[in-house]
């Protein structure tokens, strides 16, 4: 609200001193923005339709919302797991988004502090004929079906995948696990897995397998000439891989945003 109040004396102020039509335009763009972004359901309805730019804003404008519980009726459920059709589901953002195969969303909620410890689905699946007491509620595997309860972490998040979309899936959450974490294994298995999940996602996050591969050696010869032992070396790539993975997985949630908001 004092956002608002912000642009009114701001919009007021342009208008005594003779802005221009352009520069009225601008700032009312940005009221408006404001305004709905006033909405609690706002964030919601960006991240049901795939609306990137608009969830960007509401992200923007109040960094709390990221991790806030919201109710998604059926009309929102348009893709993803198809066992996964519920009447009313209470999640986060980012559960949707996963829950939806909708990893740009996934991805953009993830890079402003979406955290998974703040996961809101039991598993329980209500339908019509559960809520008028006809049939018991369906329990997601997974969950545990005589108290069902949130899984917190990215374990809860892996019950989400749909299975059709799992490869991808696995790659995106153990990529954010790992940032999410500030570390990643690169010892033989450990970087094996990376490959793996880089070769999985080459075309959203624009980086081949060849260029991880070329990554991490010159950024190993680098430190080692510099005279630092293995250990400290190995620790020094880690660093440098996982700031690389998150401006990958950051440029990925948020391109071609700008010419959306045009």
């Amino acid at each position: 609200m004092e956002d608002f109040q912000e642009s009114i004396r701001i919009l007021n102020h342009a208008l005594e001193n003779g802005a221009s039509v352009d520069q009225l335009e601008g700032h009312l763009a940005v009221m408006i923005a404001q305004r709905e972004a006033q909405d609690p359901d706002e964030l919601k309805k960006a991240v049901a339709k795939r609306n990137y730019a608009r969830a960007l804003t509401c992200l923007k404008l109040d960094k709390e919302e990221v991790n806030r519980t919201m109710k998604f009726s059926p009309d929102y459920f348009t893709s993803g797991n198809a066992e996964l059709t519920p009447l009313q589901a209470s999640c986060t953002g980012l559960e949707f988004a996963v829950w939806q195969g909708d990893w740009k969303m996934g991805a953009l909620l993830f890079v402003h502090g979406a955290d998974p410890k703040n996961n809101a689905f039991d598993g329980a699946i209500e339908t019509v004929l559960s809520v008028a007491g006809l049939e018991s509620r369906a329990i997601l595997d997974g969950f545990d079906a005589q108290d069902p309860q949130p899984v917190q972490g990215f374990a809860g998040l892996r019950l989400l995948v749909d299975s059709e979309d799992e490869g991808l899936g696995e790659a995106y959450l153990y990529i954010m696990e790992c940032l999410f974490s500030g570390s990643i294994p690169l010892h033989r298995e450990g970087y094996r897995k990376l490959a793996g999940c880089m070769d999985a996602l080459s075309a959203d996050l624009r980086c081949s397998l060849a260029d991880l591969h070329s990554f991490v050696a010159s950024t190993y010869l680098c430190v080692k000439r510099a005279g630092l032992p293995r250990d400290a070396a190995l620790l020094v790539v880690e660093r440098a891989v996982l700031d690389k993975l998150w401006s990958l997985l950051e440029a990925f949630a948020t391109r071609g945003i700008a010419s959306e908001e045009q």
